[in-house]
């Protein structure tokens, strides 16, 4: 359930960057605190090639606060990163606004403005 509702939104981010992959690796698994849904976490690496590391991790009960809720997208390349946070997953419903932090060979993070969310 989860995975064809919410992560095949992930994934189709991911697909969108690299392409297809290889071969898909996932387990998805229920929590305590909603015996009735099927699942609500997932866990997936996407195989692409030898020197492509991709994964995926979703946990939609996160409940000890927003210090350490993340919803991101992390890429790394030889020559700069990019960090995108999607502020709607967060304080879910009211959610937080949106951001994107990108370096390039090893210079200091710099904000990119977003408009829209």
């Amino acid at each position: 359930m989860e995975i064809n509702l919410h992560s095949i939104h992930y994934f189709d981010s991911i697909r969108s960057i690299l392409g297809e992959p290889r071969g898909v690796y996932a387990s998805t698994v229920k929590h305590p605190a909603a015996p009735k849904l099927a699942s609500s976490r997932t866990t997936a690496i996407l195989d692409y090639d030898d020197d492509v590391r991709c994964c995926l991790s979703t946990n939609h009960h996160h409940t000890f606060g927003l210090d350490h809720q993340r919803s991101q997208i992390r890429i790394e390349g030889e020559q700069g990163a990019a960090i995108v946070s999607m502020g709607v997953n967060l304080n879910y419903p009211d959610g937080e606004p949106d951001w994107l932090q990108v370096t390039f060979d090893g210079g200091s993070w710099q904000s990119v403005p977003l408009i829209g969310n």
